[in-house]
């Protein structure tokens, strides 16, 4: 879902493609590593940055939506079904108020 890299811009973590505009030689780790201060000033391209205090967690809220979308979903289509199999009316059992 992030854009491609462009001009030495990366919008995600691709290990890969960051090696290779560094021109990185060898094998390439996957974990992340953060630089609270520069070890290596002269490199323009690397500039230090502090890890957030928390990453973002939204996953019981995602959870609690999208099941209870799916409990409206289907409490809807039950009242359908019940609509659907309800038996037709029958002419002799209609009561009208007006003939009295």
């Amino acid at each position: 879902m992030s854009p491609p890299p462009q001009n030495g811009r990366f919008y995600a973590r691709d290990h890969e493609a960051m090696a290779q505009a560094l021109e990185v030689a060898g094998p390439v780790d996957s974990r992340v590593l953060f630089a609270e201060t520069s070890t290596n000033p002269e490199w323009g391209v690397l500039t230090p940055a502090v890890p957030p205090a928390a990453f973002s967690n939204n996953h019981l809220g995602y959870a609690i939506t999208w099941f209870g979308l799916a409990a409206a979903l289907m409490v809807f289509y039950g009242l359908m079904l019940k609509r659907r199999l309800r038996p037709p009316p029958t002419q002799g059992s209609a009561t009208s108020q007006d003939h009295d």
